[in-house]
């Protein structure tokens, strides 16, 4: 009997041992041997606290897989109650804030005044209704200002939320450098003295800017696309340019200095020059045509006055190299022996 007391000792001995974790297994292992209820007892007694200790070890690896993806994750994560007390951070959190994860822990969302939008935005979620939120938001890092995508998530029954944020800064300053360059483009081709347009292939304009306009005599870009349904048939003097200008297109996809006439709005005829490139994808599939064009007919005209001013001083100078060759032939021996002979048959016909 009082071996069996001690047996059942060392099971409730066990019990308290496992509820202090300092059980040993092999300390159940005499009672186990036993064929009655109390050995029974101890061997469910032993496969109990090792199934316990396999789902410890699994909770702890697996854990441990989830630190180590969070810290992974190039991208701010956190856990914050009810109260806007962090719960946890991942790694990169913490650098960002110059603290090891476990200092940030216990520390309210105010505590960090470089990361006053972010507690803001927290704030006003954990005490919503909402049980997911997103917005971007400006921090202080390192004495650098960056740009956050914050997206949020309630959890345990909205008591707390786990939080993500995604570096935008990025994105955000080529967004920026992409609405100036297109701001500075915008202002380039609503005031370039030159005609500037867009069009597609068969002869329709996507865009045209007011020197376009201008030049072939449109009071405005969108009375000229309006009025403008067909390039090749209402602009070109000469159709066999308009095709001259599409094969040189299809052939070098792009053309420069490409002269002929077009018609403006009046039915006057100028002279234009063209510089068009052809825009598409690199399988060579065509977008539209871009190009500049400028109002060329004065130096056209001025070309065509040199041009008669060269013509009128060859016919001068052919004049004047006949009158220096006939005064030449004059004076030759030969000449005055000619005319002699002529005056001589005059001088007889007068007798």
């Amino acid at each position: 009997m009082l071996k069996y007391l001690q047996q059942v000792e060392k099971v409730t001995a066990a019990a308290a041992a496992v509820e202090n974790d300092c059980f040993e297994s092999d300390s159940l292992n005499e009672v186990a041997t036993r064929s009655d209820e109390l050995g029974q007892l101890a061997r469910v007694f032993q496969r109990m606290v090792q199934t316990l200790k396999d789902r410890e070890q699994e909770l702890s690896e697996a854990k441990e897989q989830l630190e180590a993806v969070l810290n992974a994750v190039p991208g701010s994560i956190s856990w914050i109650n009810t109260n806007g007390v962090y719960l946890g951070v991942n790694k990169h959190l913490a650098e960002n804030l110059n603290l090891l994860p476990e200092n940030v822990n216990g520390q309210k969302l105010e505590f960090f005044k470089s990361q006053s939008q972010f507690a803001q935005f927290m704030s006003k979620f954990l005490s919503s209704q909402q049980t997911a939120a997103s917005q971007e938001i400006e921090v202080q890092i390192n004495n650098s200002r960056r740009y956050y995508l914050i997206a949020a998530q309630k959890y345990q029954q909205g008591n707390a939320a786990v939080t993500v944020g995604i570096d935008i800064t990025d994105r955000k300053r080529a967004q920026e450098a992409l609405r100036i360059a297109e701001e500075n483009y915008r202002s380039i081709f609503e005031n370039a003295l030159d005609g500037i347009f867009q069009s597609t292939f068969d002869g329709h304009y996507i865009n045209v800017n007011p020197a376009m306009a201008q030049i072939h005599g449109y009071d405005s870009p969108q009375e000229m696309m309006v009025t403008v349904a067909e390039i090749g048939s209402q602009l070109y003097v000469e159709p066999s340019c308009r095709q001259d200008f599409q094969r040189l297109m299809e052939a070098q996809g792009e053309v420069k200095g490409f002269e002929y006439q077009v018609y403006q709005r009046d039915g006057n005829i100028i002279w234009v020059e063209e510089n068009t490139r052809a825009v598409g994808d690199t399988n060579g599939n065509l977008f539209y045509y871009e190009g500049i064009i400028q109002d060329i007919t004065k130096r056209k005209q001025e070309e065509d006055a040199l041009k008669q001013q060269v013509q009128d001083l060859r016919i001068e100078i052919d004049q004047q190299k006949r009158v220096c060759q006939v005064a030449a032939i004059t004076q030759t021996d030969y000449f005055r022996e000619i005319q002699a002979q002529i005056e001589s048959m005059r001088f007889d016909e007068d007798f």
